[in-house]
């Protein structure tokens, strides 16, 4: 039987929902690389595949406009030369320089520079017929017919929301041992996230997935930029 995974970034490394179409089992894993061993159909990852040399990418832009609230959850992508910066003034001032029009970088993207590094360190282009870019909080709006959710997925009402969207597209109802991961590692909403991604893949293996954008879209070392959900 076929599986997929979805990965989503946690403090303590990947978190992988691991799900076959009826089963559903989530591990963390330190390194992206250990991901990659795995035996596996389809690997969907919430993080940036393909770095623009401009601060944009269409797969942003059209995916921005799509996503029915929490707009703010899909932030532009930095070039692949900020986020190679160790400094958050170094990664600000390159940015600066690769950005049309100039635009300063968050903190929070900052942080998630190493994630950023990870993947794109081990991405290539033929790696890209197995791990797909995803977004969560894009799926969930799939799921939900692209009307907006009610609930921030940061409060018990969100979660509540997401994991009802979960069982109704057919993944099993999220148990106690599917959170059991220390809290300083991960969070409930990077589990939750990581399903998500799980249902991005389950539709990309099944060549159900929306794409944005449609269109091939290559970055300088050929890695396609795309978001699928």
């Amino acid at each position: 039987m076929s599986h997929v995974i979805g990965v989503d970034g946690a403090r303590g490394g990947w978190i992988a929902a691991i799900w076959d179409g009826e089963a559903l089992t989530t591990r963390l894993f330190a390194h992206f690389a250990e991901v990659l061993e795995l035996d596996t159909s389809v690997i969907a990852v919430d993080m940036p595949i393909g770095l623009p040399p401009l601060h944009r990418r269409k797969a942003e832009r059209e995916a921005r406009a799509k996503l029915t609230g929490r707009k703010s959850s899909i932030f532009a992508i930095p070039s692949r030369a900020a986020i190679y910066q160790e400094s958050y003034a170094a990664a600000c001032v390159e940015n600066l320089k690769h950005s049309d029009p100039p635009r300063k970088l968050s903190k929070q993207t900052f942080h998630l520079f190493p994630k950023m590094r990870e993947v794109d360190g081990l991405m290539m282009p033929a790696l890209q017929a197995l791990v797909h870019e995803t977004h969560p909080e894009l799926a969930f709006c799939a799921m939900n017919v692209f009307a907006a959710l009610r609930h921030s997925k940061k409060t018990p009402e969100g979660e509540a929301e997401r994991m009802a969207l979960l069982q109704a597209q057919g993944l099993p109802a999220l148990q106690p041992h599917h959170f059991d991961f220390p809290r300083k590692d991960v969070k409930r909403d990077d589990v939750i996230d990581a399903c998500a991604a799980a249902w991005s893949a389950w539709r990309i293996l099944e060549r159900k997935a929306l794409r944005f954008p449609d269109v091939e879209e290559r970055d300088a070392l050929g890695l396609l930029m795309r978001i699928e959900v």
